[in-house]
C-alpha cells in the first residue's frame, strides 16, 4: 500500500491535492486552521486517507479531533459513512454539536449527522442514511448485537479515549465490538485515538494498525507539584530532570488558600478537582464563607445574578440544585453527578462565559469536556473510599484540561498538592513518562453473555467461529504470545458454556452440524444487554407478577399502579451489579413503615441487602409519581438527585429487559403485564406519571426536533399535565392562554408546539424512507408511499390495497353501500374482522380515544365480527392505548401494518401472522414487528 505524499509547508489548502473540496479548506481557514499540525499531518502521511487503520497518542489538545474530522469527510464523500464512538453521552453530544456547526449548516450540508446514546434515539430507525453517527460505545454495541448489516453502511469507525479498552466496567464491551468488526468488516477502517497508551504497539498488532505518535502539545502546559513551602515546575512533555524549584508564595497546602492565590494572581478559570462529591459542594461552600467572612463578597454582579435565574429553570428543588444557587452568584459553582445535565451545562456554560471563576469538581469535568480553563487543580488523588490512587490516564485526562486549543490558547497549569511523602513518590509518576498498560479484560468478563451474544447475532453461530472471535480479540492477540495456556484454557470453555445455554433455553441446535440459533428468549436477552443469569432472575420475577396480576381484569390499571413500588422491589435486584442506593442506616424506621406496602410480592428477607432493596424500592416508587426531590431526599441523610437518576435508570433497563422477555411466547406472561411493564420502565427512566411520558420524550429529543426549549423539566411537564393536557394532542390542540400561564412565554408555546409535530412527523419520515426503499424489492413501493401519504377515504383504500397484495381476504366495505359500516372486512380462519381507518395530520395531533374505538358502534357486514380492529394514522392518544385492553379492539397504526406486509414480503413472517395481529384485541405494539416504539 502507498501513502500519502507529504503536505508541503503544511498548509492546509493543500489539502484540495488530497480529494477534498474547496468548501472544506474554506470551512478549517474560517475556524482559524490555516496549517496542519505535526500529529495531524503524520497521520495523512502515515495513510489515513488511504484505509489504514491508526492509533493516534497525542496529549490532550493536541488536534487529535481534526484528524478524526478529516478522516470523517473523506468517508462521507466517497459515499460511505462513520461511527465516531466517545465514552459519554456528554461528549457524544459535544461532538455532534461541533460537527453540526461546522459541517451540516447551510441548504446543502456536506455530512448528515445522528446521534444515538439511550438519551438520543431519534435517529436508530435512519443510521444508515447519516455520513457520521456518534455513540458511546455500548450504544453502537448493542446496534450491532440487534442489526449486524448495520455494518455494511460504514466504512469508517473512530475510537475516542482508545485506552478505554483497559477498563474493567467498559472495557469488554468495546473489545467484543471491535473485534467482531474486525472479522466481518476488515475493510472497514479503525482510528483509535488516545492522549496515553503507554503499550500501542499491542494495540496496532490487534488491529493491524500504524501509529501515529507525539509527546508534545499545540498549547503548553506547566504542570506544578505544590508542597507547604516549595513549588516544582516543570513543562509537558520533558522529563523529571526538567523540574525548577521556587517559593511556595501561600506557604500553604491548603486547597482554599492556593484557589485563593491562584484568584488575585488573575489565573481563571479554575477547574478544582476532588474525589468525591461532598467534598466538592464542602470547598465550594467554604469558599463561599471566607469571602462572607472577609467581606469580600460585594453586591453579585448581574451576570451571575441571570446564571441563578437560569438554575432556577433547570432546578428541580432538590437539596443539590439548591446547594448550587446558594454559592454560584459569587463566581463560585460545582459540579458532579449529582446535578442534572441541564444543571451542569449551566455551569459549563458559565465557565466559558468567564462568569465563574472556581468550580470544584468531580471526575465529571475530567473526561473530555472542551472549557477555558486557565488552572487545573487536585485537592486531592487518592481515593479513600476505593483505597487507591487515580492512575495516570486519569490524571492525564484531567490535567489536559487546562489550556485548551481556541479557548486557553495562552496555555495552562495544571497544579497537584502534596502533602505526605507518599503522595509525592505517586505525583513524580504522574509527571514522568511512564504510564500503566492497557490490557484486555476479555478475561473476567463472563463468557455465556459473550457466547450468547455471538450466536444471537450470528456473528459465530458455531463453536469455531466463537473460539475464532476469542482468538481474534485484544485478549487473544497478546496472551497467544505471553500467556498462551490462559488462551487455550479459554477457548476449551466454549462447549461448556453451550451446553449450558441450551439447556436455560437460549440457544438451540440448528440442523446443521455444530451451529446453533438463538431461541426468542436468547435474541431479547443478547439485545437487552443483560446476561443469562439476570435474564433467569427476571422469568422468576415474572412468573410471581403474572401470578399477581394476570387474572386481573376490569380494574388492572389501578391494581397494577398499587403494586408499582413492589413490582420494582422484586425486580431491583435481579442484576447482581445493580445500582442500588446507599443505605440510610438512621432511617430503619420510616422503612419499617413501609414494609408492607413494598415488600408485598416478594418477602423482605428474600436478598442480601434488604434495607437497602427495600429503601431504593420506595424511593423509586415516588420518583414515579413525579415526586421532587425535596419529598424523595428529605427522610434519608446521604440520598441525593445523582444517586436516585442513577439507581432508577439501572432499574428501568432491568424492567425494559423484563417486559421484553415477557412477550416471549412460551412463558405465557398476560400481554397487559407485559404493556404495565414498557410504561414502567420509561416512568423509572423519567421520573414521572404515566400520561406524561410522550412528553417527556419530546422534551429529552428537543436537540434532535430543532427546537430550543428552556426549563421544561419533569416537574414542569408533570404541571402541563395535571392542567389538563395529558396527551400531546390536548398540548397540540389546547388552550393557549392556559399553556402561556405554565410555560410563561407564547415562545416557549410555540416551540413546544412545533415540538411535538416534529416528534409525531420525524420517526415517521424515516420509517417511510426504509419501508419504501424494502418495498421497492417487491415492486411495492408505491403501496407504501400510498398508506403514508393518504388520509380520509383514500388511506382506507390505501390499507385495502397493501393488505390484498399478500393475499389476504380483506373487501372495501364502501362498494356495499351499507351505512354506518366499517372501512374494511377481514375474513381469517377464526372469523370476520371489521377494520376501521382513522387518520389525522401529525401537526394535528393524535388519534383520540373515542374516535379509536368507534368501530364497535359500527354496523356488522357478513356476520358477527370475532374480532374489531382500528387502523390509525399517526398513532394513537395513550388513553385508548391504555383503554384498548378493555375495549378489546386491536389497534395498530399504519407504520406497523407496512412493517408486518414487508416482513411477509421477506419471508420473516406469514400472512397468518397478519391475520394474528387484527386478532390481538389490544394495541400492537411496534416493537412486536421489529419497530421502535
Amino acid at each position: 500500500m502507498t501513502y500519502s505524499p507529504k503536505i508541503k509547508n503544511n498548509l492546509v489548502t493543500e489539502l484540495v491535492n488530497r480529494g477534498f473540496p474547496q468548501e472544506v479548506i474554506d470551512i478549517l481557514r474560517e475556524r482559524g486552521i490555516v496549517s496542519l499540525n505535526p500529529i495531524q499531518t503524520q497521520a495523512l502521511e502515515t495513510g489515513l486517507l488511504d484505509g489504514v487503520n491508526l492509533v493516534v497518542i497525542a496529549p490532550t489538545s493536541s488536534g487529535k479531533t481534526l484528524v478524526a474530522e478529516l478522516a470523517a469527510i473523506h468517508h462521507a464523500l466517497n459515499a460511505k459513512g462513520t461511527f465516531y464512538l466517545v465514552s459519554l453521552k456528554a461528549l457524544a453530544e459535544e461532538k455532534y454539536e461541533l460537527f453540526k456547526r461546522f459541517w451540516t449548516s447551510g441548504p446543502e450540508p456536506l455530512l448528515r449527522t445522528g446521534i444515538t446514546t439511550g438519551d438520543r434515539d431519534l435517529d436508530d430507525d435512519n443510521l444508515s442514511q447519516c455520513k457520521i453517527t456518534f455513540a458511546t460505545y455500548e450504544k453502537l454495541y448493542t446496534l450491532v448485537r440487534e442489526n449486524p448489516s448495520l455494518l455494511k453502511h460504514i466504512s469508517l469507525i473512530v475510537v475516542d479515549e482508545i485506552q478505554t479498552l483497559g477498563d474493567a466496567w467498559r472495557g469488554f464491551g468495546l473489545e467484543a465490538l471491535l473485534t467482531i468488526v474486525r472479522l466481518r468488516n476488515p475493510s472497514i477502517q479503525i482510528l483509535g485515538l488516545s492522549a496515553t497508551v503507554p503499550n500501542p504497539d499491542d494495540l496496532a498488532d490487534w488491529l493491524d494498525a500504524k501509529i501515529c505518535r507525539t509527546y508534545s502539545r499545540d498549547i503548553p502546559l506547566i504542570e506544578q507539584i505544590w508542597s507547604e513551602r516549595k513549588i516544582h515546575s516543570k513543562l509537558f512533555g520533558t522529563g523529571l530532570e526538567s523540574l525548577q524549584e521556587k517559593a511556595n508564595p501561600t506557604k500553604s497546602a491548603s486547597t482554599l488558600e492556593i484557589v485563593r492565590y491562584l484568584i488575585s494572581k488573575g489565573q481563571t478559570p479554575i477547574a478544582v478537582f476532588c474525589m468525591t462529591k461532598p467534598r466538592a459542594e464542602e470547598l465550594a461552600r467554604a469558599h463561599f464563607e471566607v469571602l462572607q467572612k472577609t467581606g469580600l463578597l460585594s453586591k453579585p454582579k448581574r451576570a451571575l445574578q441571570d446564571l441563578k435565574q437560569l438554575l432556577l429553570f433547570w432546578t428541580e428543588g432538590g437539596p443539590t440544585g439548591k446547594s448550587l444557587m446558594d454559592v454560584i452568584e459569587a463566581g463560585i459553582a460545582f459540579h458532579h453527578a449529582d446535578l442534572s445535565l441541564d444543571e451542569r451545562r449551566v455551569v459549563e456554560d458559565g465557565i466559558r462565559d468567564g462568569k465563574i471563576q472556581v468550580t470544584y469538581s468531580t471526575t465529571t469535568l475530567g473526561q473530555g469536556v472542551n472549557l477555558p480553563i486557565a488552572v487545573v487543580l487536585f485537592d486531592e488523588i487518592y481515593r479513600s473510599w476505593a483505597n487507591r490512587y487515580i492512575d495516570k490516564g486519569e490524571y492525564l485526562n484531567m490535567s489536559g484540561r487546562a489550556g485548551r486549543r481556541g479557548l486557553q490558547d495562552e496555555g495552562g497549569t495544571a497544579i497537584l498538592i502534596s502533602r505526605t511523602a507518599r503522595d509525592r513518590k505517586r505525583m513524580n509518576q504522574f509527571l514522568s513518562e511512564e504510564a500503566e498498560t492497557v490490557k484486555s479484560t476479555l478475561e473476567d468478563a463472563p463468557l455465556d453473555s459473550i457466547v450468547l451474544g455471538l450466536v444471537a447475532s450470528q456473528n459465530a453461530p458455531r463453536i469455531t467461529g466463537i473460539r475464532q472471535f476469542i482468538e481474534n480479540s485484544l485478549f487473544g492477540s497478546t496472551n497467544s504470545i505471553i500467556n498462551p495456556r490462559l488462551l487455550k484454557h479459554r477457548l476449551s470453555e466454549v462447549p461448556a458454556v453451550i451446553q449450558q445455554l441450551q439447556g436455560d433455553g437460549f440457544v438451540s441446535p440448528t440442523s446443521r452440524k455444530d451451529e446453533y440459533r438463538a431461541t426468542a428468549l436468547g435474541r431479547v436477552t443478547s439485545q437487552k444487554g443483560i446476561t443469562p443469569r439476570t435474564a433467569i432472575n427476571i422469568i422468576r420475577g415474572l412468573g410471581v407478577l403474572n401470578d399477581a396480576l394476570g387474572q386481573t381484569k376490569n380494574d388492572f390499571s389501578r391494581k397494577a399502579e398499587e403494586l408499582a413500588p413492589a413490582i420494582i422491589h422484586l425486580f431491583c435486584d435481579c442484576d447482581e451489579n445493580g445500582f442500588l442506593l446507599y443505605r440510610d442506616f438512621s432511617a430503619t424506621r420510616f422503612l419499617e413503615s413501609k414494609r408492607s406496602q413494598v415488600c408485598c410480592l416478594r418477602d423482605f428477607e428474600d436478598s442480601r441487602e434488604p434495607y437497602r432493596l427495600l429503601q431504593t424500592a420506595w424511593v423509586l416508587g415516588e420518583w414515579i409519581k413525579g415526586r421532587g426531590y425535596t419529598n424523595l431526599c428529605s427522610p434519608f441523610r446521604n440520598v441525593r438527585e445523582g444517586y436516585i437518576r442513577a439507581s432508577a435508570d439501572h432499574i428501568s433497563w432491568i424492567i425494559d429487559s423484563a417486559s421484553a422477555i415477557s412477550r416471549v411466547p412460551h412463558l405465557n406472561v398476560n400481554s397487559r403485564v407485559a404493556r404495565f411493564l414498557s410504561s414502567l420502565s420509561k416512568r423509572l427512566a423519567f421520573g414521572v406519571t404515566e400520561p406524561s411520558i410522550a412528553l417527556m420524550d419530546v422534551i429529552r429529543n428537543r436537540t434532535a426536533l430543532g427546537v430550543v426549549l428552556r426549563g421544561i423539566g419533569r416537574s414542569k411537564v408533570q404541571e402541563i399535565i395535571t392542567n389538563g393536557f395529558d396527551d400531546l394532542t390536548k398540548v397540540l390542540e389546547g388552550n393557549e392562554a392556559k399553556l402561556l400561564r405554565i410555560l410563561g412565554s407564547k415562545e416557549q408555546v410555540a416551540n413546544l408546539k412545533i415540538a411535538i409535530a416534529r416528534y409525531l412527523d420525524r420517526s415517521s419520515g424515516f420509517r417511510r424512507a426504509n419501508h419504501t426503499l424494502r418495498g421497492k424489492q417487491f415492486s411495492r413501493d408505491e403501496l407504501v408511499k400510498a398508506v403514508y401519504e393518504s388520509l380520509g377515504k383514500s388511506f382506507e383504500t390505501a390499507v385495502y390495497n397493501l393488505l390484498d397484495s399478500i393475499s389476504l381476504h380483506v373487501e372495501l366495505l364502501d362498494e356495499r353501500k351499507v351505512p354506518g359500516c366499517a372501512d374494511l372486512l377481514l375474513k381469517s380462519a377464526s372469523g370476520n374482522i371489521q377494520v376501521e381507518c382513522k387518520t389525522r395530520k401529525s401537526d394535528k395531533g393524535q388519534i383520540t380515544n373515542t374516535e379509536a374505538f368507534e368501530v364497535l358502534g359500527k354496523t356488522s357486514v357478513g356476520g358477527r365480527p370475532v374480532a374489531h380492529a382500528t387502523v390509525g394514522k399517526p398513532g394513537f392518544v395513550d388513553q385508548a392505548i391504555k383503554n384498548s385492553f378493555d375495549k378489546s379492539v386491536c389497534l395498530i397504526t399504519h407504520q406497523t401494518i407496512v412493517e408486518a406486509v414487508l416482513l411477509v414480503l421477506e419471508g420473516r413472517k406469514t400472512k397468518n401472522d397478519v391475520e394474528a395481529l387484527f386478532l390481538s384485541r389490544h394495541y400492537v405494539e411496534p416493537s412486536e414487528f421489529g419497530l421502535k416504539h
